[in-house]
């Protein structure tokens, strides 16, 4: 009997008859084997879409670009194709995201997290600031008093810079709903109160602090930063950095 819990990939298998199972990348592009993409499917096993749900329908049901006149399924599923032709799963796309071109996977920092000394639990999420641009956060609770520039120390030690989070706030406990899950709803109003924190302590105190800290908030997309943040641990990319600086004089900064 197998008494801890499964953590290997799960075996999903070959296609049915009648059906054609896609491993594609974000271009709707065939990935090669053993390399992780997006599962679609074709053929007679897929539907027409969602019922009263366009905008589900329109996400999830594409033209195959493959077979003409036929149409395929976007799962969700990220998974990947082994060399016999069989696919294994390795987890839902709903855990990754894109951030200025970016692919990260939020359960990869999270896991970083909880392994650093002094932290009991940590759980990582985007937000989304007023421009539409998007951001990571992390929330963490700690039984030692482990502090955010510690703990942002020490994954700029152990990821890529666009990984670490511009955000990290200390929980008591992280919030947890009726469904037994961790409160998303909860950890953004967390997170609002907290940027409004930020905007009252780090306000701008000169016209140079101004137009700098307006330009920062410009290229990061991010409105929640002060003058005590640093550039690059809110997202700032130094690879990047020159073209972001040619956006902003592209546009007009905001009114001070």
């Amino acid at each position: 009997m197998q008494t801890e819990p499964y953590t290997g990939s799960l075996p999903i298998g070959y296609p049915l008859s009648n059906t054609a199972l896609y491993v594609l990348d974000d271009e709707l592009k065939p990935v090669p084997p053993n390399v992780p993409g997006e599962l679609y499917i074709s053929g007679d096993a897929v539907g027409i879409g969602y019922l009263n749900r366009e905008d589900l329908t329109r996400k999830h049901f594409l033209d195959d670009p493959f077979r003409t006149g036929e149409r395929m399924y976007r799962t969700g599923d990220i998974v990947k194709r082994l060399i016999d032709g069989s696919l294994i799963f390795i987890e839902r796309s709903d855990f990754q995201v894109k951030i200025r071109g970016f692919r990260i996977e939020l359960s990869e920092i999270g896991n970083c997290m909880e392994r650093l000394s002094g932290v009991r639990d940590a759980f990582v999420m985007t937000a989304t600031e007023s421009s539409g641009s998007l951001y990571i956060a992390a929330f963490y609770t700690t039984d030692t008093g482990a502090d955010a520039e510690y703990i942002r120390r020490e994954l700029h030690q152990q990821l890529p810079e666009y990984m670490v989070p511009a955000r990290i706030i200390r929980l008591d406990h992280l919030p947890i709903n009726a469904n037994g899950k961790v409160d998303r709803r909860a950890l953004f109003e967390n997170l609002v109160e907290e940027q409004q924190r930020s905007l009252e302590v780090n306000s701008p105190r000169t016209k140079t602090e101004r137009v700098i800290l307006a330009a920062m908030r410009q290229i990061l997309g991010n409105p929640g930063i002060g003058v005590e943040d640093h550039f690059f641990q809110n997202g700032g990319i130094r690879s990047k950095q020159l073209h972001s600086l040619k956006f902003c004089q592209k546009k007009e900064l905001p009114s001070m």
